[in-house]
């Protein structure tokens, strides 16, 4: 019938399978997910139990690395102080949960405007399955600094497809208040941002301007390092000094570990 409108029409074949497709993919995706959430041991190990031990001294006015000692980052302290505020039992369970949430939001929305729907919906698939075997029980740096570089992804790629309108100097800021952040969780953990600091410097394009925004954004993070910034004694530098050094040799020696063992694998292949 020719008055019939296009919106009446019957739906394409191959549309109805590809939405098919994303229900029941997005389906077995929350089912991942929850499989994700439940890996989060409630009984801390012996890691999460270090930090949840200095945590709680930040809560009874103690100072970090010096009353009590881990070798991490004061805002990975900060994290498991905000958990047991909430509650001794459930609270860092729930933080995880809001990181965990928190990350797959910012990697879909970085990897859906790049490469699609259904590439999305795979990627996350391989997220969560990994997730599991990664964490090794919760409330480690590496889960909680997710949520920092997909962000800092997302940022970055603003910047780059959309020019100088993106690039505006809160955006940058913000990219390197999320670079600071996840530093001091660990500072080993700012490589994508040493990559994007690279990046910038090979292109020549507004580099002065970029990397000293971000820069900028960066260290108006190391404030949670400074005297005060943990407890009412203060999170002394030299204690975070020392967690620095610690992270930075042991980088080394798994840079210089991966470098014999390439070698190795290629005079084998010989």
């Amino acid at each position: 019938m020719m008055g019939v409108s296009a919106a009446a029409r019957p739906a394409h074949p191959k549309t109805r399978a590809d939405t098919l497709t994303v229900i029941v993919w997005a389906l077995f995706l929350g089912v991942l997910f929850l499989y994700a959430v439940d890996s989060f041991v409630k009984t801390p190990n012996r890691d999460s139990g270090a930090f949840l031990y200095v945590a709680k001294g930040i809560l009874e006015g103690e100072t970090p690395y010096i009353d009590r000692w881990s070798h991490k980052g004061p805002l990975l302290y900060l994290i498991n102080a905000a958990g047991l505020l909430l509650s001794e039992v459930w609270g860092i369970w729930l933080v995880q949960l809001g990181f965990l949430v928190g990350t797959c939001l910012a990697a879909g929305k970085l990897l859906r405007a790049s490469f699609g729907t259904l590439a999305t919906l795979f990627s996350l698939t391989i997220l969560l399955v990994y997730f599991v075997k990664f964490i090794q029980g919760g409330n480690l740096t590496e889960q909680y600094a997710l949520v920092f570089q997909f962000l800092a992804l997302g940022l970055f790629v603003r910047v780059e497809q959309h020019g100088e309108h993106s690039s505006s100097a809160w955006v940058l800021l913000t990219l390197g208040a999320l670079g600071g952040l996840a530093f001091l969780l660990r500072p080993n953990l700012i490589g994508i941002w040493v990559g994007m600091g690279l990046y910038w410097l090979v292109e020549r394009d507004d580099t002065l301007r970029k990397c000293g925004w971000a820069a900028a954004g960066g260290g108006g993070c190391w404030r949670f390092s400074l005297p005060g910034s943990c407890s009412p004694a203060g999170c002394q530098p030299s204690g975070m000094r020392l967690s620095c050094t610690m992270c930075t040799i042991a980088t080394l020696r798994l840079g210089s570990n991966t470098v014999l063992l390439s070698r190795r694998l290629s005079s084998s292949l010989r």
